[in-house]
């Protein structure tokens, strides 16, 4: 898990390489290493900027640019919840266990999509990725008033070794894949542009017959181009939220299981009864106000 927040680096200095025809005069060693460092500064500068291509996946910010994507998001999540209910009320008045079991499963089906989406309306963001992050960072609060940003790093600290390696390994994945993601839709730009570069220096060897046809055969490669170009940020975008998940799903659990941990050794007396949530709301407040 070490290795793995440097394959966007790795996969930058590839995809300069596959490039280095384009710089004239330089050897192809001396080419290799000026791709190489160029691949490793600019991937570092990406690493640094983490934040920011974590907030655009997530549908964060450009607001304005997330804004219709959004709000499409929050229709689904409207209409997910009226149609469970719909089924459940239906369930209620059926009285053949087949049918009841169909209305069960649909149930069930509905309900795992809802999980994507977080509990509260107004936290639903744009993106796949924004909602599963929102989801399980706004868990703990939900369910035992701890704030995730305030308790995550000293829960970290009463986690065992395995758990913690497992975390890391999940969330430096997720991070790669995003960062690959990222990384082909910056440069498809510069794909495409080359892609037309490598036609028009061997169509008309190829095709020797109308100007129709070669346009036509340009037309056909960049559409080409352009459908790998989006399975392929699909593919590690899609990669990156199922980490995501995986991660999200350990973060629950170990608030779940460890944070009576954590209280003890906040020196906190954890109740039995429904006072716990007001005890971690005090004990957030008293952190935050230090």
């Amino acid at each position: 898990y070490i290795l793995i927040p440097f394959i966007p680096q790795f996969f930058f200095f590839f995809l300069f390489i596959l490039q280095v025809n384009i710089i004239i005069g330089i050897e192809l060693i001396n080419k290799i290493i000026f791709m190489l460092f160029l691949g490793l500064i600019i991937g570092t500068i990406l690493s640094s900027s983490d934040d920011k291509i974590f907030r655009f996946f997530q549908g964060i910010s450009p607001e304005w640019f997330w804004k219709k994507l959004r709000e499409r998001k929050i229709k689904r999540y409207d209409e997910l919840k009226k149609e469970i209910e719909e089924l459940k009320t239906k369930r209620g008045s059926l009285t053949n266990e087949r049918e009841k079991e169909n209305i069960t499963n649909k149930i069930i089906k509905l309900s795992d999509e809802l999980t994507l989406y977080p509990n509260s309306r107004s936290e639903i963001e744009a993106t796949d990725l924004g909602n599963v992050i929102a989801e399980y960072e706004t868990y703990p609060e939900n369910r035992y008033g701890m704030k995730y940003n305030i308790f995550l790093m000293r829960l970290w600290y009463v986690l065992p070794e395995e758990i913690r390696k497992d975390l890391r390994l999940k969330a430096a994945t997720a991070e790669a894949m995003l960062y690959v993601s990222f990384i082909i839709l910056t440069f498809s730009p510069l794909i495409l542009i080359k892609t037309s570069m490598i036609i028009n220096e061997i169509a008309f060897g190829v095709i020797s017959s109308t100007l129709c046809s070669y346009v036509l055969y340009n037309i056909f490669i960049i559409l080409i181009t352009c459908i790998l170009l989006y399975i392929s940020i699909r593919f590690f975008y899609d990669i990156s939220v199922r980490e995501q998940l995986f991660y999200g799903d350990y973060i629950k659990s170990a608030f779940d299981l460890y944070r009576v941990a954590l209280a003890k050794n906040m020196n906190l007396n954890l109740p039995s009864n429904s006072d716990e949530k007001d005890m971690w709301i005090e004990a957030g407040k008293q952190i935050y106000s230090r």
